[in-house]
């Protein structure tokens, strides 16, 4: 089984969100789509290390978005495999 694409998706969507998190409205704590974007996008673009991503994986995600990363619908859990940046 390959956990490549779901390991770095789960990487970059953690590193997107707290890189967008730092540049977010300090009033709502809200980023915008657009800097979101901008992380999302800078986040995609850093050198990748999947043994890292694959343990940090495991320890923050897999709980939840399940070791395959397919997550849930009864639990409204959603996967994280499979997703592309459009």
């Amino acid at each position: 089984m390959n956990r490549g694409p779901a390991l770095l998706a789960c990487v970059i969507l953690s590193a997107a969100s707290s890189l967008a998190a730092a540049a977010g409205d300090p009033a709502s704590g809200t980023p915008s789509a657009e800097q979101v974007d901008r992380q999302t996008q800078a986040a995609a673009s850093m050198d990748s290390h999947p043994v890292r991503g694959g343990q940090a994986f495991v320890h923050y995600c897999a709980k939840c978005h399940g070791p395959r990363a397919l997550g849930e619908a009864k639990g409204a859990i959603p996967a994280l495999a499979g997703q592309r940046y459009a």
